[in-house]
Order: structure tokens, then sequence, then C-alpha cells
């Protein structure tokens, strides 16, 4: 997609650094400048992730709501503001999202 997005939350629970452990997934860093790939939607959390670069990470199971997905791993669009430092809106999403399908 091609927009470039400034990392600024990386704190991760327990949890989240025992899995990117155990599949070598890596993860993006706070102050990185990253560029959006693709736009996750993940339905049966209701929340909106994004796959950027250049943490193309393999596909992993998930389970969510008891059923086990194979996704691709994304990270949630709060760690993420604009270059000026705008917040990630569910508009500025559904912009991208548009734009790129043109």
């Amino acid at each position: 997609m091609g927009t470039d997005l400034i990392v600024v939350n990386d704190t991760y629970t327990e949890d989240q650094l025992k899995v990117f452990a155990k599949h070598g997934i890596q993860y993006p860093k706070k102050d990185e400048i990253v560029q959006l790939i693709r736009i996750d939607k993940l339905p049966l959390r209701g929340k909106t992730g994004l796959i950027v670069a250049p943490y193309n990470n393999q596909f992993i199971k998930d389970v969510a709501h008891g059923v086990e997905i194979l996704k691709e791993v994304s990270f949630d669009k709060s760690r993420f503001t604009t270059l000026n430092q705008e917040v990630i809106t569910e508009e500025m999403i559904k912009s991208i999202d548009k734009t790129e399908k043109v």
C-alpha cells in the first residue's frame, strides 16, 4: 500500500512475547518507520490489524472465539501513527483501503 507509519507502542504482554518467540516472529519497535503492506480485518476479534514491512511474518494458527484459523501475523492499528503523528482511525483505514482498490 505504501503508506509510511511510525511505531508508537512496542509493549507486548508476556503471552504475546511467548508466541512471538515460539514462532520466530519479529515485531515493530518503538520509533521505527514501517510501511503498511495490507489491512487485516479481524472480525472475530472486532479489531483492525496492520501487516507492515519489513515485518512480513509467516502464517500461524490462531484461536478466536473457539475457532482455529491460519493467519498472517498483524499488529493492532493503535501501535502506529502517521508520519504527522496522527492516530490511525477507522476512517483513515477505509480511505487507504478504497485508494488501493481503484
